[in-house]
């Protein structure tokens, strides 16, 4: 995730995760990508898809397989 690089979202100065400030801005759906390979990967999909989840919000896949 962006935040383990030491990325921050703020919203009205407030630390928040994207997701939530997400959530609190209307959004209620997210779409992700996952690849077979690079640093889109099952791994991080799957940690994504938890935090979208919990946030209340839709959660839609799209599963890549090749980059062609």
């Amino acid at each position: 995730m962006l935040e383990s690089s030491g990325t921050k979202y703020s919203d009205n100065g407030q630390t928040l995760a994207f997701e939530t400030i997400l959530k609190n801005h209307g959004m209620n759906t997210a779409r992700i990508r996952i690849w077979t390979a690079g640093t889109y990967n099952l791994n991080y999909g799957l940690a994504l898809a938890k935090r979208i989840k919990a946030a209340g919000m839709t959660l839609i896949v799209d599963l890549h397989y090749s980059d062609t």
